[in-house]
């Protein structure tokens, strides 16, 4: 592996799930995939039931435990300072996440303001499925280009694509 610089796009990912915790660090490739770096998982049965933490001590020990792995895992830590995102899922009977994706393209480079940001996200809002009730909608990133940045404000781009989490 090469040197880590703060140029490197590190995210970590974390499913909380009735029958397991699992965590992973991973870099972002500049083609858009993610190289697994780390993984660790631990056993959530006896402290989450059907999507409900019975025991929160148990859950509070088991992440750290997760994420003391994943640290030591990574080259003795040091993957830590670099990350840049973490993703958290939280599993359950009942609910689910639908994955979205709003693009907009210019035919000039364009400085992305806060008002087409929020025009973006107010088309995920209203493009949700109507059998389902929204509980949240969580920007996941925006591409710029080959680019991604969770805050696009300000960035000329000849166009943005909004990635949510609903």
């Amino acid at each position: 592996m090469s040197a880590i610089t703060q140029n490197d796009a590190f995210v970590a990912a974390i499913e909380i799930g009735s029958s397991k915790i699992t965590g992973m660090i991973g870099r972002r490739m500049s083609d858009g995939s993610t190289q697994v770096l780390a993984m660790a998982q631990e056993n959530s049965s006896s402290f989450i039931h059907k999507g409900a933490v019975y025991n929160v001590d148990k859950t509070v020990l088991c992440l750290k435990d997760i994420k003391t792995r994943l640290q030591n895992a990574c080259l003795n830590g040091l993957v830590k300072d670099f990350v840049h995102t973490v993703y958290v899922c939280f599993g359950g009977q009942g609910m689910h996440s639908v994955r979205n994706t709003v693009s907009r393209q210019f035919e000039v480079e364009t400085r992305i303001s806060q008002e087409l940001v929020d025009s973006i996200y107010e088309e995920n809002r209203t493009q949700c499925l109507p059998e389902y009730y929204l509980l949240d909608i969580i920007p996941q990133e925006y591409k710029l280009g080959s680019q991604f940045s969770m805050s696009p404000v300000g960035v000329l781009s000849s166009g943005i694509e909004g990635r949510f989490l609903n």
